[in-house]
Formats: structure tokens, C-alpha cells, sequence
């Protein structure tokens, strides 16, 4: 993963993985058009990451921009969690971190689906990496990319397709990008 440091507490610094994370680094000066209360959690939620004393890496804003997604170990570490970080307006913009996926596997790339629901990360809790979904609150964790190594995935704006990348199976350093219903089903590969 690539990762970029960012200000955290004073004397402190954190951080956050992704290419574009630089952008999550500060609120934009001008806030976005929509409902205010959006506009705080938004910068809510990246105070939230700021202050946790643990790296975090594949930022993913939910579709609402009120919580980010993130996963806290690199390749390298034995275990890595999935968290959120939220800010609520409704209890006066409490800041918060909530572990949702933390079995002792090495858990990656959450990918919250745009109703808000769900989550969607690679895992290698069944030995061999793949694509799982679970409830936004880390319940029913269920496998949905069947056997061989995939990783990375991405939600279609419909909450219908999870598209990822795979392995092949009879060449492990090959990969492509597949595509499946998010509900579970045969997946398609898309490119060759």
C-alpha cells in the first residue's frame, strides 16, 4: 500500500494509505453543496481517523460522506482489522472508531456499498485471500468470490456487482478483473 503521513494531535502524526489520501488530509475550503450536518461528519469522520494512535491504510468514504472505512495493517503484519470512523451530528458530533472485522486474519480494502448497508473487503480468513461481505456492523461475514486469491473489491452504484480482481488458477500471478451479483452467483470475467 502507498501511504502519505498526515497531521494528527498535536506532536502527533498518522497515516492513512492511498494514493489520493492527500485529499482527505484537510476539509476543502469551500464545503460541497448538500446539508450542512453532511459537511461536519464528513469532517468529523476524518478527525475521528486522526486521532486513533494506529495506522490506517485504504481510506473508502461512505456514499453519504459520513464515516470512512479503512483497514489498520500493512502486507506485512500478521493480523490487520477493518474499521469505521464516524462523526454524528445527532449526539453533537461525537467522534468515534469502531473495530467492525478484527478475527485475528489479515483483513483489507473495505469498500462500503453505496445503500450503506454492507461492507465489502478481502480477507484470508479461510486461508486463501478473497473477496467477503459482511453487515455495515462487521455481522454475517459470508465468502461471495469462491476458491482461488482475490482482492480489491469495488461496489456497483446500484448495490447489485462487486467487481475485483483475481487470480487465475492455473497461473497465480496472473489477474483479472471479474465481476459478480453482490448477493451471490456466478462471477464473469471481464478482461483476458
Amino acid at each position: 500500500d502507498e501511504f502519505v503521513r498526515v497531521p494528527g494531535p498535536p506532536a502527533e502524526a498518522r497515516e492513512i494509505a492511498s494514493p489520493s489520501a492527500a485529499a482527505l488530509a484537510d476539509p476543502p475550503a469551500d464545503p460541497p453543496s448538500g446539508p450542512v450536518e453532511h459537511v461536519h461528519e464528513q469532517v468529523g469522520a476524518l478527525q475521528a481517523v486522526r486521532m486513533t494512535n494506529t495506522n490506517a491504510f485504504s481510506p473508502a468514504f461512505a456514499s453519504d460522506g459520513t464515516a470512512i472505512f479503512f483497514h489498520t495493517g500493512r502486507e506485512r503484519d500478521a493480523r490487520s482489522a477493518i474499521e469505521v470512523a464516524t462523526a454524528d451530528s445527532q449526539t453533537g458530533g461525537d467522534l468515534g472508531i469502531m473495530t467492525i472485522v478484527d478475527d485475528g486474519s489479515r483483513n483489507y480494502h473495505a469498500q462500503p456499498s453505496p445503500d450503506g448497508r454492507f461492507v465489502a473487503f478481502d480477507s484470508d480468513r479461510d486461508g486463501e485471500r478473497g473477496i467477503y461481505i459482511a453487515n455495515r456492523d462487521g455481522s454475517q461475514v459470508r465468502r461471495v468470490s469462491g476458491a482461488g486469491y482475490a482482492a480489491v473489491p469495488t461496489w456497483s452504484r446500484d448495490n447489485e456487482w462487486l467487481a475485483y480482481v483475481r487470480a487465475e488458477a492455473d497461473k497465480p500471478s496472473v489477474w483479472n478483473l471479474w465481476v459478480q451479483p453482490a448477493a451471490g452467483g456466478s462471477p464473469r470475467r471481464i478482461t483476458n
